[in-house]
């Protein structure tokens, strides 16, 4: 009967954690996609452009 319980306690500190980390990963999602909503009402649509151009180098960014 230890090893059972164990075994549950086990089980329920992995699908614990599991959830913890899903909840981190969708709030991550969710605050990440409002930040560039707001960034591209305020400062116009060609923000994502600036990003590209940051990571990827002027390449990225096409010439208007």
């Amino acid at each position: 009967m230890i090893a059972d319980s164990a075994l549950g306690t086990i089980t329920t500190q992995q699908s614990t954690k599991h959830n913890a980390l899903l909840a981190i990963g969708v709030g991550g999602v969710i605050a990440g996609t409002l930040d560039l909503l707001q960034a591209c009402i305020l400062f116009g649509w060609d923000i994502p452009l600036s990003i590209a151009g940051g990571l990827l180098g002027r390449q990225a960014v096409p010439r208007i």
